[in-house]
């Protein structure tokens, strides 16, 4: 299991001294099936946004992504640290898909 977490700002430059924040904070789970199919697994995934004045709260909407994240297991294919393919559900959401993504390529090593 590994704790899982990640930040993003977004800032309109010349527009607005404002930055919108969104964080997402969980536990992936990593299970062996084989020596190079494994599966990852999300769970107690909470998603906050800030708000202008810098405050962070629970997002609105991150509620529904919560449950995308958490509601498909991703299989994947690892070879010498590298993932070297994906074979995610056929009804996985895309956005979830591409969070998934960013977790496993964090999670790489070659060295």
């Amino acid at each position: 299991t590994y704790d899982y977490s990640v930040q993003t700002d977004t800032t309109m430059d010349g527009a607005s001294e404002d930055t919108a924040s969104l964080s997402i904070r969980g536990q992936a789970d990593i299970t062996v099936i084989d020596q190079c199919d494994l599966v990852l697994t999300m769970k107690n995934v909470q998603i906050d946004e800030s708000v202008p004045s810098g405050v962070e709260r629970p997002s609105g909407k991150g509620r529904d992504m919560q449950r995308l994240l958490e509601s498909r297991s991703l299989r994947f294919a690892l070879q010498d640290g590298v993932v070297t393919g994906l074979c995610p559900d056929s009804q996985e959401d895309p956005r979830a898909l591409n969070i998934k993504r960013g977790l496993l390529s964090a999670l790489q090593n070659s060295m």
